[in-house]
């Protein structure tokens, strides 16, 4: 089973270089849907790449853990149907 993210890639490169421009104060800035997409969009790509550099397997470390927890929520809700 695998977990997909779906948020429209929708920042160009000037648009990505000023999101990294806080204006205002940090907590109105992060209010603000474009800054709120981008940091969704940024967190999104690191839950997807990440590899632990102690991975030997290579394997993209929080997909894994997703998937695992995911799958232990089924199988949780499996035994409490039974």
């Amino acid at each position: 089973m695998t977990i997909i993210f779906f948020l429209q890639d929708e920042f160009d490169e000037e648009d990505e270089m000023n999101m990294y421009r806080v204006q205002g104060t940090l907590r109105e800035w992060v209010t603000r849907d474009e800054v709120r997409r981008f940091i969704a969009k940024k967190f999104k790509e690191f839950l997807l790449t990440y590899v632990n550099p102690k991975n030997e397997q290579g394997e993209f470390e929080y997909v894994r853990l997703i998937n695992e927890m995911v799958l232990g929520i089924a199988c949780s809700t499996l035994f409490q149907l039974i």
